[in-house]
């Protein structure tokens, strides 16, 4: 029985091809969409995960002890190291010492690393001697020669809490990217454990570093490690910046990217209901015929539902293959031509941008599938219901005659819920772009903002009826032609044919969707190479100054060449009181909004997440680690005493990172203000204990800080990567999406050109036989949907200024881009895509024109529609 009522539907199918064709092209070009969608955000998540591993440090996470005698084990490693995200574990010793002559104390960091394991991981540039690390031989940076006054050779002799301990100084140097800032003593991990056998007994450590294959799964592993190891251990995100700012750009992405599966569904769902109920409408008599002859509405409704399923099918296999082709090959191409241009090593960065998304394909499939039978399912149920009398009584409907395609208008009900609902949400956007444009600072959402790009979406389609067949663009387009073509194209907008509503809305959409992706193309990537490329990644040199240095010398450090940034910090280790008990802590002063660009500090929690650490601007507030708020219960708008200096209210809780993670060796407690409340709690001018440079020649700036007496520079960051390379492929997949939205918006109005010839066929036949040239037919004809097409784009180039004067918002807080509402290449797609999509329209129409007007009378040609 299911045998046979498939073999009907498929019969019914076939038997009116070029509707059926129409519907499975439609259904093909949302699949194809979805799945450029699915696979384009995969894409950029995947590029944007190999470009933080291989131009960052591979380090991701730290975990650290915070307790005397809650070391970590090697059983601890092991659990840490077998999670399904951790690649490799690293085990470290890293521990506050001090050098004591007659006169000073110095504090040092002594670290106990094993070489192999770090071989990675930065490295220790030797400036003389040797950074081979055996027995008691140590490697110390140049700033302890410096200050110890010490040469090559020389014993040292430091005391640690395990007593008084020599080593012999084998070599000196840089420590490029080992993650520790300050002077440093550097020894073999066994001669450590030597030293610390009390402390860490059978190999245990106080510190593992943490690289894992996933930097956007970072979260869900640093719970899984508290989970395992307690919160005696405190474990830090050192990408945390890097992360939030990926993570933005990428949630446009994908915001933008799923609209344009949502125009796709518009525009699929809106193509099957009308060809559907255009088919069942033409077979009214063969079904008053089988419920005459015994059949049940059953059997009817499955027959009907078995043809929807299978068009359905087709089209979703069908949109698999456009997808998966013209996302390869327009990626090969792109490919092909930034390695010409570029003369990048783009192969790393390549690699997962160019495979098959199996998963995508499946879904995108049964996706495209769903989507055909739910907007089918409608005319089917209705179709199954008419009488028979009815059925047999009315028979064959055309649709030329009945004014519209279809025959369904929305109801009045139905057009003001939407249109309601439009504006509702539409002042939504309008008053936050005022308050963003007016600086107010009321309320700010970035879901309201990114939620524009559908919200606007919405408003188009509510109001489509009646901004598809504007006669103001009708004027125009028939200003030199003939009467009769500005007569007759008057008349077919009057009919507010379905096709013109759906071309209008594809082309709104789509010119939205285009206009939209320089936020998330052209511009965002710029704003990578600012971001991700160099601006968020931690400052590649810090400058101690010796005594503190008054706010002019940074400012002649900022003026020096090759230097980028240069942000002021001072630091002050104080009594920090807390709600109910009192302990050690880091008092930062700074510079908040440049600071959390150099120093890679993203807020775990805040007062508004909108604004970074601009937070701090508001005198008397501070933020906290995270380890603070979460070993002394602390919440936001608690307040926390600062030694005698005063209180600072808490707006905003950050997880440590480069290059201040390593302070949480003495103490995981600090707080970070302003300079202007640092002023207020010390009781004098802001000064600069260190400076954070970053400079685009490390070395360079290195020696020409020798001119400042009082800094001593530290090159803590040294990343050498191809930035070229990965942002050529994040632009690669973009532009990959958008050509490939150009191509089948082209597609999606030769579908509607084919629509139009077919269902007029017996209107272009009669105008034949009265003598109209076929020029003339073709153009009165073509004007209809040419209107809908530029109105189309006039209103898509609207609604996407204004979606971009949305986003822009969020990329100018983040990352300081220039404004860039429309990118040229967007206009000449849009150009390309209009006039291409016209002249296919006047050319189908044209062609069917040229039949003999007997034939298009007797509607011949759509014998098997």
């Amino acid at each position: 029985m299911i045998g046979a009522i498939a073999s009907i539907g498929l019969k019914n199918a076939k038997r009116r091809k070029t509707t059926s064709l129409l519907t499975i092209l439609a259904v093909a070009l949302a699949v194809s969409l979805t799945y450029t969608a699915v696979s384009s955000t995969n894409r950029l998540k995947a590029s944007a995960n190999t470009f933080m591993q291989q131009s960052l440090s591979p380090v991701d996470l730290t975990v650290s002890s915070t307790k005397w005698g809650s070391p970590i084990t090697q059983e601890m490693q092991e659990s840490v190291e077998e999670l399904p995200n951790s690649a490799h574990t690293i085990p470290r010793i890293e521990e506050l010492v001090s050098f004591q002559n007659e006169t000073t104390t110095l504090p040092l960091f002594l670290v106990g690393i094993d070489n192999q394991l770090e071989v990675d991981i930065g490295r220790l540039n030797v400036t003389k001697g040797s950074n081979k690390l055996t027995g008691r031989n140590c490697f110390v940076t140049t700033q302890v020669m410096e200050l110890l006054n010490l040469s090559l050779g020389e014993e040292l002799r430091l005391d640690t809490s395990a007593g008084h301990q020599f080593f012999n100084v084998s070599g000196y140097g840089l420590a490029i990217d080992k993650g520790v800032v300050g002077p440093a003593v550097f020894v073999s991990l066994e001669y450590a454990w030597e030293i610390y056998t009390i402390r860490y007994p059978n190999h245990s450590v106080n510190k593992l570093l943490v690289e894992i294959e996933d930097v956007f799964a970072a979260r869900r592993t640093t719970k899984s490690i508290e989970g395992i190891l307690g919160e005696e251990y405190v474990v830090t995100n050192l990408k945390t910046y890097q992360l939030k700012i990926a993570e933005l750009f990428l949630n446009q992405a994908n915001t933008i990217l799923l609209a344009l599966v949502g125009a796709a569904v518009f525009v699929a769902a809106f193509r099957v209901f009308s060809s559907f109920s255009m088919l069942f409408s033409q077979r009214k008599r063969e079904s008053g015929v089988l419920l005459a002859f015994g059949g049940s509405r059953k059997d009817l409704l499955s027959i009907l539902i078995s043809e929807i399923g299978i068009i359905g099918l087709t089209g979703a296999l069908l949109g698999g293959v456009i997808g998966v082709v013209l996302s390869r090959v327009i990626l090969q191409l792109i490919i092909a031509t930034s390695r010409i241009i570029y003369l990048a090593p783009t192969a790393a960065f390549f690699g997962g941008a160019a495979g098959i998304s199996f998963w995508g394909l499946i879904a995108s499939g049964l996706f495209g599938v769903g989507i055909t039978l739910i907007s089918g399912i409608v005319p089917a149920w209705q179709a199954s219901k008419e009488s028979i009398a009815n059925n047999l009584g009315k028979g064959t409907v055309h649709t030329s005659a009945s004014g519209s395609e279809t025959g369904f208008e929305p109801s009045k009900r139905l057009q003001r819920i939407i249109l309601g609902t439009s504006a509702l949400l539409c002042l939504l956007v309008a008053i936050q772009m005022a308050i963003d444009f007016l600086n107010l600072g009321l309320f700010s959402s970035d879901v309201i903002r990114i939620g524009s790009v559908p919200i606007l979406l919405l408003t188009v389609v509510a109001l489509s009826p009646k901004l598809a067949g504007l006669e103001s663009i009708l004027k125009p387009l028939t200003y030199r032609t003939k009467e009769v073509v500005g007569v007759l194209s008057k008349r077919n907008l009057k009919r507010n044919a379905i096709v013109g509503v759906v071309i209008f809305n594809l082309f709104a959409a789509a010119t939205t969707l285009l206009i939209a992706s320089s936020n998330v193309g052209y511009a965002v990537t710029a704003s990578w190479k600012r971001s991700l490329g160099a601006g968020v990644s931690s400052a590649n040199i810090i400058g101690y100054a010796d005594p503190a240095v008054e706010l002019p010398v940074v400012d002649a450090i900022q003026s020096m060449p090759h230097v980028e940034r240069a942000v002021p910090v001072n630091q002050l280790i104080t009594e920090v009181h807390f709600k109910e008990e009192s302990g050690m802590g880091i008092l930062l002063g700074t510079h908040p909004t440049e600071f959390e660009g150099l120093a890679s500090i993203g807020l775990s929690r805040s007062v508004n997440e909108s604004k970074g650490l601009r937070i701090l601007e508001q005198n008397q507030t501070g933020v906290i680690s995270e380890y603070t708020a979460r070993e002394r219960n602390l919440e936001l708008g608690d307040e926390i005493t600062i030694g005698e200096l005063g209180n600072v209210t808490i707006v905003g809780i950050a997880g440590s990172s480069v290059p201040f993670f390593v302070l949480t060796i003495m103490t995981p407690n600090f707080v970070i203000v302003s300079n202007s409340t640092w002023s207020s709690l010390v009781g004098e001018a802001f000064q600069a204990g260190s400076v954070l440079i970053r400079s685009n020649k490390p070395g360079k700036t290195m020696n020409g800080l020798a001119g400042f007496p009082n800094i001593q520079s530290v090159l803590i960051s040294a990343i050498e990567a191809d930035y070229e390379a990965a942002l050529t492929a994040i632009q690669a997949t973009i532009d990959a999406s958008m050509v490939t939205l150009v191509i089948t918006t082209i597609l999606s109005a030769l579908i509607g050109s084919w629509a139009i010839s077919s269902t007029r066929i017996r209107e272009i036949g009669l105008l034949a036989s009265m003598g109209m040239p076929n020029s003339d037919i073709a153009r009165s004809i073509a004007v209809e949907s040419s209107v809908a097409i530029i109105g189309g784009l006039v209103t898509g180039t609207v609604v996407g200024l204004i979606v971009q004067s949305n986003l822009q918002a969020i990329m100018e807080r983040f990352v300081s881009a220039p404004p860039i509402l429309i990118d040229p290449k967007i206009v000449v797609l849009l150009i390309v895509s209009v006039i291409l999509s016209t002249a296919l329209t006047y050319r189908s129409v044209k062609s069917t024109a040229k039949e003999h007007p007997a034939d298009l009378l007797a509607g011949r040609k759509a014998k098997n529609r």
